[in-house]
């Protein structure tokens, strides 16, 4: 087991977080397996905070691994996938792979969620996203 996590409590606090820009809630769960015995992400955290949803435009979940991942058990990856749904989250946002990945799903009833891991900075790659009044916008760079 390393010492990342003890380091980025160090540098940074919490590891389930979340705050709000604008209209924009920001929600960051913690799902980083390996150094936590593979432990499961804390989903009862993330409901609670997605309880207040109807005050914001938008809602994004940011995590670091993706929930299609196979680490992850079916009803985990259900739970989760659940959420995202029942709470209109409007993007999702993963890391963990190194290439972009850009996903649109659909609800039952018409509910549009963006999911996407932007790549490595290291390949050069980032992502501009722009959270306004007409939409989300994303926006794939090299540099």
């Amino acid at each position: 087991m390393s010492n990342g996590r003890y380091v980025y409590r160090e540098m940074y606090g919490k590891f389930n977080f979340s705050f709000v820009f604008n209209n924009c809630k920001f929600i960051f769960l913690d799902n980083i397996k390996r150094e936590e015995e593979n432990r499961t992400p804390d989903l009862n955290w993330l409901e609670e905070e997605l309880q207040d949803r109807e005050q914001y435009q938008y809602l994004a979940v940011v995590s670091h691994i993706p929930f299609s991942n196979s680490r992850y058990h079916p009803v985990v990856r259900d739970r989760f996938n659940k959420l995202m749904f029942d709470y209109n989250v409007s993007t999702v946002i993963h890391g963990h792979q190194h290439n972009p990945i850009l996903n649109t799903s659909t609800s039952l009833n018409g509910d549009t969620m963006i999911t996407f891991v932007p790549g490595a900075i290291r390949k050069r790659l980032y992502v501009v996203m722009d959270f306004n009044h007409d939409g989300i916008t994303v926006d794939a760079r090299r540099f």
